[in-house]
């Protein structure tokens, strides 16, 4: 990796810090990630420190007719 494409991966990571939101539950609304990227979501979270030793990870999928 060039050190152009690590600097632009490290501003886009630090926009998507900066503007994480917390969203609740009832403001969710359809469509929902698809298989891929809630895959893809689970395997960017298992790579999230662990500070409070909460390990195993359970994680909770909840099909769109429930």
């Amino acid at each position: 990796m060039s050190d152009v494409e690590k600097e632009n991966q490290l501003l886009m990571v630090s926009q998507v810090m900066a503007t994480r939101q917390t969203i609740l539950p009832k403001r969710l609304i359809e469509p929902g990630p698809s298989a891929v990227e809630i895959e893809k979501l689970f395997l960017a979270a298992s790579t999230a420190p662990d500070h409070d030793l909460i390990n195993p990870w359970r994680f909770l999928v909840i099909p769109a007719h429930k």
